[in-house]
């Protein structure tokens, strides 16, 4: 009896003891098991700055240990921001739930602003990742979900145009590439005609499509655009191809609204077309921030007005000081808000950068020949009061506007890009004010106070100890400020510069 007693017992410990490790010890994460690379879209919730949804985007999933995982999301984006860097993050706990997992983690990343917080949540079952992200920069709470589904192999997420050729006798030199402008210059004796039969030969990224094939013949008598998406159709850029002409008119008679891609915002703002940057996206991305706590929007830097002929740029200063509830919403944010923004309009691009404001301004585009002079019509008049980069008022100061052009030598980046100038003073290497790479220079004289249209022609003069060299690659730069000090932040808001049938002629 004793003995069946005790062999009772031992049945039901054993039971009970493969009951409790198979249900409350859960296996171990197998290596490989939820590797993969997870396909989907981000929607982000960036509180004042704004609500995205729908965002294309791919993370990456690694087992990095026992029952951890890494992940990886890159070149993190937020629209009318910009990219922000890479979101990574490994020693991320798993647990195995059924045949997927739930996993958490928390640690810190670097992205444009600075040192960020990180911190991780969600699960993955049957080949789909739910993932929430909470990114802390400065004093934002950006909040991020993405849901995906694992493909069977990556594939790139590049949408270049690698090389792109003329194979006619006409065309002169290569055509050359800058970002998603692409220019060629023609013979004097090639007829329109010609122009419009052109058939350019290009290869693009591997995997990637495009909206028109090489080989086949294009009117090039206007810009032609050619669209490229990338493999995995999350990368999308639109490449404009046009002729390098002897003149260059800085055409402000055609513009198109652009609207905040921020969910729920009814912002926008004029710009001309063309290859132009102005300061109106930096301006758009502090009225997406403060519209959501129902501060008046700020009056954007550039717009069209009747000008000479047709339209023109109205360029202005404009206050950006912002208080919210006594506080000094610009120094909160350790300067990545001026307390004034000078209006600019330049050829190149304007692209933000949250980390360095300054380095937003990309200056320059490609541009054949020796230039001669910089003409164009203008009017200015100064505003009443001129403050500093800390919000001071400075005392009998006048405000001064600035047009100049500069011609520099190409530098290319690493991945083959030109190596723009921008507003960074900082750096006085790719500082347009300060650069070695700059070869010529045509600055207006008179930056003060002129009521009635005026015309204006400045001469481009070599720097000392500079020559241009036509086997050399340049790049062009007009610029028209509305305040001459707005790189350091300063100026009298108000200030107000018009310009029209702005030309740059060359040999």
């Amino acid at each position: 009896m004793k003995k069946n007693l005790l062999c009772l017992f031992m049945l039901l410990f054993s039971v009970v003891l493969f009951t409790a490790c198979s249900d409350d010890d859960p296996q171990p994460i197998q290596d490989g098991e939820f590797d993969g690379v997870y396909l989907g879209t981000l929607d982000v919730d960036a509180g004042d700055l704004g609500e995205v949804n729908d965002i294309p985007q791919k993370i990456y999933i690694f087992k990095n240990g026992e029952n951890q995982l890494k992940m990886q999301l890159k070149k993190f984006t937020y629209p009318g921001i910009g990219e922000l860097g890479d979101i990574e993050l490994d020693g991320i706990k798993a647990v195995r739930a059924g045949n997927g997992c739930t996993f958490t983690g928390t640690g810190t990343v670097t992205l444009s602003p600075g040192v960020c917080n990180l911190d991780v949540s969600g699960s993955i079952n049957d080949g789909k990742l739910s993932m929430n992200i909470k990114v802390k920069v400065a004093i934002f709470n950006i909040d991020v979900n993405f849901d995906g589904t694992k493909m069977a192999a990556d594939k790139s997420s590049e949408a270049d145009i690698l090389t792109f050729t003329f194979d006619n006798d006409m065309v002169i030199g290569e055509p050359v590439i800058d970002g998603t402008d692409i220019s060629f210059v023609i013979s004097d004796d090639m007829t329109s005609e010609q122009l419009s039969t052109l058939a350019p030969i290009f290869t693009i990224s591997k995997g990637a499509v495009v909206d028109k094939q090489s080989g086949v013949e294009q009117d090039f008598t206007q810009p032609v655009v050619y669209n490229v998406t990338s493999e995995d159709g999350i990368v999308k850029k639109q490449y404009t191809v046009a002729v390098a002409g002897k003149e260059k008119e800085i055409n402000l008679n055609e513009w198109t609204t652009v609207k905040s891609e921020t969910s729920g915002s009814k912002e926008t703002y004029e710009t001309p077309v063309g290859k132009f940057g102005t300061s109106n996206p930096g301006l758009l991305t502090i009225n997406d921030m403060i519209s959501s706590v129902e501060l008046p929007a700020l009056e954007y830097p550039v717009a069209p007005v009747e000008g000479k002929e047709g339209k023109a740029a109205q360029i202005k200063t404009i206050y950006t000081f912002i208080s919210y509830g006594g506080m000094d919403f610009n120094a909160a944010l350790n300067g990545l808000i001026p307390y004034v923004t000078s209006g600019s309009l330049f050829t190149g691009s304007f692209k933000t950068d949250m980390g360095n404001p300054l380095n937003s301004t990309k200056f320059g585009i490609p541009f054949v020949g020796e230039p001669v002079t910089l003409s164009g019509w203008y009017k200015y008049k100064p505003g009443s009061v001129y403050y500093d980069d800390k919000n001071q008022i400075v005392d009998d100061k006048t405000d001064e506007c600035s047009i100049y052009a500069v011609l520099y030598e190409e530098v290319l980046d690493d991945e083959g890009n030109n190596i723009a100038l921008t507003g960074d003073y900082k750096n006085k290497e790719v500082y347009i004010g300060s650069s070695s790479r700059i070869v010529m220079r045509a600055t207006l004289e008179n930056g003060g106070e002129v009521n009635d249209w005026t015309e204006f022609t400045a001469s481009f003069k070599l720097l000392e100890n500079k020559t241009y060299d036509p086997s050399k690659k340049y790049y062009l730069a007009v610029v028209c400020a509305s305040s001459a000090e707005g790189d350091y932040y300063q100026g009298a808001p108000g200030s107000t510069l018009i310009v029209d049938n702005l030309k740059v002629t060359s040999k």
